[in-house]
């Protein structure tokens, strides 16, 4: 039988969140909450159910950076799958049972992308109706974290990790943090498909959908597309602004500047590290 780590990722006073978060204790999954914290002050806000829940391992991280907690709680796994998400989500009855299923099915299934809802129970974006691989830039690029679940031995095999210089918290970029790990994985041959059964629900924005009004999605959007396709991210962001520009979507020049940002961004910081 399968093991399963739900990885939690949390900050500050977001802490006291976690226990009505946290579904009844289950043969063979097991939580790390991983609490970010920016000040000592934060550690008294700690719920004391959480320590005494014998499925749950709470870890402590000081400083700021999502894609960073992400890693911490990474490193702390143990289980044959992990499922990485924020503090503001629900699982839905069949949550568990519904992953893993799905790898049971499936010994060759690195990376399962499921459907995430939002609390009223619709989707959170257009998903398609069919499984199918996903093995492209466009396949990756609107895949939220809580839609997908990873098995941990690949991912420590291939040194998969989430680059620190990609989402939130980050001084200069802000997301797409899940579409360089995606990219990281196709590059080592990952067998990712999609399966169209929603597993969890958020709150959450999806924060590429700002892409035409925020310049930091847009900084963030030109850093994936140089990590992705190197010199030719230039024309890729030409293009893309142009066409943003046609569809009255957003003025060419300040887009086309924040992507040209992201992109000289990510040429001249060679540290995935750095937050």
């Amino acid at each position: 039988m399968l093991t399963l780590d739900i990885l939690i990722c949390t900050l500050n006073t977001r802490i006291v969140r976690i226990p009505d978060l946290l579904m009844p204790e289950k043969k063979g999954v097991n939580y790390i909450v991983s609490f970010q914290y920016t000040k000592d002050d934060y550690l008294k806000m700690i719920p004391e159910s959480l320590e005494q829940r014998s499925d749950v391992m709470l870890v402590k991280l000081r400083g700021e950076g999502l894609s960073a907690n992400r890693n911490y709680a990474l490193s702390h796994a143990t289980a044959d799958l992990v499922y990485l998400i924020d503090d503001d989500t629900r699982f839905l009855p069949d949550t568990v049972d519904t992953i893993l299923e799905t790898f049971e099915k499936d010994e060759k299934l690195d990376i399962a992308v499921f459907k995430t809802q939002s609390y009223a129970g619709k989707d959170v974006r257009q998903y398609e109706s069919s499984a199918r691989v996903l093995d492209s830039f466009s396949d990756f690029l609107y895949v939220l974290t809580d839609d997908m679940v990873c098995r941990r031995a690949r991912m420590v095999d291939y040194g998969l990790w989430f680059d620190a210089r990609f989402g939130l918290g980050s001084h200069y970029l802000s997301c797409y943090e899940v579409q360089i790990l995606l990219a990281d994985a196709h590059q080592h041959h990952f067998y990712i498909k999609y399966f169209p059964q929603p597993i969890i629900q958020t709150s959450a924005i999806f924060l590429p959908r700002l892409i035409f009004v925020d310049a930091k999605v847009q900084r963030s959007f030109g850093a994936l597309l140089y990590y992705y396709y190197g010199n030719m991210a230039f024309l890729k962001a030409f293009g893309f602004a142009f066409h943003a520009m046609r569809r009255k979507m957003a003025h060419f020049m300040p887009l086309f500047k924040h992507f040209m940002e992201g992109i000289f961004y990510l040429r001249g910081t060679r540290n995935r590290d750095m937050a």
